[in-house]
């Protein structure tokens, strides 16, 4: 398995040329029989012994015919029960938990048994509409069989958002074929929302729901792009968190061998966390470079009463990031606002409220009107000082947030992994370097988004590895080919590695596996030089997406996977004997470049 295979098929006697068919049984995953030659080849994808038997019929005006039983047999590499790695094995052996230990100059992961393991996952293994058709539920039978698809692809990883049928520690009490739980077990990372929760109070884990600290922007100075972020500050926030894992859900997702670590945060609801200055880099595509933290904490209002985006109201109105903030500022200017005022060109009377915000002259009245204050995005029109001070309370700010659920995690959980929120950066760009800063001091593994194919990728991940350190990252990746796929009738997105054909999307996405397999930090990187740190690839997604009618699918809509056999119009079957085609087109071959991708990992770790 994950080796590449050929045998052509002979024939003698009768007229040529020849045609060849399969007539019964099934080759094994990632293998095809080509009709005019004979030859089968691929790689193939699943273990196991296949049996089928060809025909092959010649080109007489009365063919004559003639078939063999035959049988191949794929034996499967050396991996342990998690899809680690027997071939390299930790020096220091197994412990019962997942962690990450370096190879020579590689970062991996280590499983539980002790061996090594790069991680390729999918976000949001969900069913499609189809799935009680297809499969006949959407659950026991469901759930099982995505693993297996997936598995059969070279993935070996249950990532966020996927319903809880295809995460290892799912039980179903009296289920036919789950008398040990999930009959399919495979890695995972849990994932629980702890951004947006404590500001929706879900399930009611704190005394009170946490703040977001956009709410209270005032847009006449803020023209940016609004989107949630829980106050990291507010004691709602590790009220939350500390809640969270005291529940039965999060003890059963770490009781389970299979889980390596809690991501806790969704980037979309963790806005600022994302990509950094267009002073640093610009996003891929340009226009998604994020606002500076401390700059919105400096503006937002000090009192909020509701949140009208998540329908919460509010009995403590205190905006406790803005507090820190005029705290942090009073201390490093030793209680003098006049020198603080000296640094920045400002006309404060004092660190507190002198008036109000919005009309007010202390700090804590700032809405963002006055002439010293500069770039939401660079900073640019500020002062040095006020600069330098800003990114002081960044990494101040964002260590707050990481280090309280990393404690409560630690706390609860000791030998569980701290992933942080789902993605760290965003667009190709890393976050700013503040950010990067306070991850090292608390995340096992950094979560984000490097890897486009720009011209500068490298300068990417060595300025990510300067700032965080010598600690291993995983990556998000994901890119559509609309106009080869059941969302033809949309164009592509405004997307990185968007194109034209799965053919083409499936060669980009073996090019950027191979970037993240061999991409080594430069020697002018102290501390991290030479280290290879990636340890994750992590896709979206398993299913396109008809809400935003994107190909980021395996699969399209009605659960075809884009391999050139089932997303096509003819009726056909999978391996398993699943119903595919019935599609509007003709759709390329994807998952072939992939899965050779995803398995030549096998023979070229550690």
């Amino acid at each position: 398995m994950g080796q590449s295979y050929s045998v052509t098929l002979q024939a003698t006697g009768g007229t040529p040329s020849y045609s060849w068919s399969i007539t019964s049984g099934q080759l094994p995953g990632g293998l095809a029989l080509a009709p005019a030659s004979g030859q089968i080849s691929g790689t193939p994808t699943t273990s196991g012994q296949f049996s089928f038997t060809v025909a092959v019929k010649d080109s007489a005006p009365s063919p004559q015919t003639a078939s063999k039983a035959l049988a191949i047999n794929v034996s499967s590499p050396g991996l342990d029960q998690y899809g680690g790695l027997l071939s390299a094995p930790s020096p220091s052996g197994g412990t019962g938990y997942w962690r990450t230990e370096k190879f020579g100059n590689r970062w991996l992961f280590v499983t539980p048994a002790g061996n090594g393991f790069f991680s390729v996952g999918i976000f949001h293994v969900v069913p499609t509409s189809n799935a009680i058709a297809k499969y006949g539920d959407q659950d026991i039978t469901w759930g099982p069989q995505q693993v297996r698809r997936v598995r059969s692809w070279g993935f070996n990883t249950i990532l966020d958002h996927s319903v809880l049928w295809v995460y290892p520690q799912q039980t179903c009490g009296g289920c036919a074929g789950w008398a040990n739980g999930q009959p399919e077990k495979m890695a995972a990372v849990w994932f629980i929302d702890g951004s947006s929760y404590p500001i929706r109070n879900v399930n009611n884990l704190a005394p009170a729901s946490a703040k977001d600290i956009f709410q209270g922007v005032n847009g006449a100075y803020y023209n940016g792009y609004v989107a949630p972020s829980t106050d990291p500050y507010d004691p709602n926030f590790a009220a939350w968190i500390q809640g969270y894992m005291k529940t039965s859900e999060a003890a059963t997702a770490a009781s389970s061998p299979y889980i390596m670590g809690f991501s806790l945060g969704e980037s979309d609801y963790t806005w600022g966390f994302g990509a950094g200055s267009s002073a640093a880099f610009a996003t891929v595509p340009p226009g998604h470079n994020g606002p500076h933290l401390a700059w919105i904490v400096l503006v937002t209002s000090p009192k909020q009463t509701s949140n009208s985006t998540w329908g919460v109201s509010y009995t403590d109105t205190t905006v406790y990031a803005k507090v820190a903030f005029s705290n942090f500022m009073s201390a490093r200017y030793g209680g003098s606002i006049s020198a603080l005022n000296t640094a920045w060109g400002s006309t404060y009377t004092a660190f507190g409220s002198a008036g109000g915000w919005g009309s007010g002259t202390g700090l804590m009245d700032e809405d963002g009107r006055h002439s010293w204050i500069g770039s939401w995005d660079t900073l640019a029109g500020e002062t040095a000082a006020m600069q330098a001070d800003l990114n002081a309370f960044l990494f101040q700010y964002a260590s707050q947030f990481f280090k309280t659920q990393h404690d409560a995690l630690k706390t609860a959980f000791p030998n569980m992994m701290y992933f942080g929120p789902n993605v760290v950066g965003s667009w190709g760009t890393p976050p700013r370097k503040e950010i990067l800063q306070a991850a090292g001091l608390y995340i096992d593994v950094l979560m984000t988004q490097i890897g486009t194919g720009a011209s500068d990728d490298q300068q990417r991940v060595d300025y990510t590895m300067q700032y965080l350190g010598d600690k291993p990252i995983g990556t998000w990746l994901g890119f559509p080919a609309n106009p080869d796929s059941a969302l033809y009738a949309t164009p592509n997105p405004p997307t990185f590695l968007a194109t034209s054909t799965q053919a083409a999307r499936g060669q980009e996405y073996a090019q950027m596996m191979s970037f993240f397999l061999n991409a080594t930090v430069s020697s002018t990187v102290s501390g991290a030089a030479g280290s290879k740190p990636f340890v994750a690839m992590r896709w979206w997604a398993f299913m396109d997406s008809s809400g935003e009618k994107t190909n980021w699918g395996l699969v399209s809509l009605t659960d075809n996977a884009y391999n050139g056999l089932e997303a096509i119009i003819a009726p056909g079957t999978d391996p398993w004997g699943y119903a595919t085609g019935g599609e509007a087109g003709n759709y390329g071959n994807f998952l072939g470049p992939a899965i050779s991708a995803n398995l030549g990992l096998l023979t070229t770790l550690p």
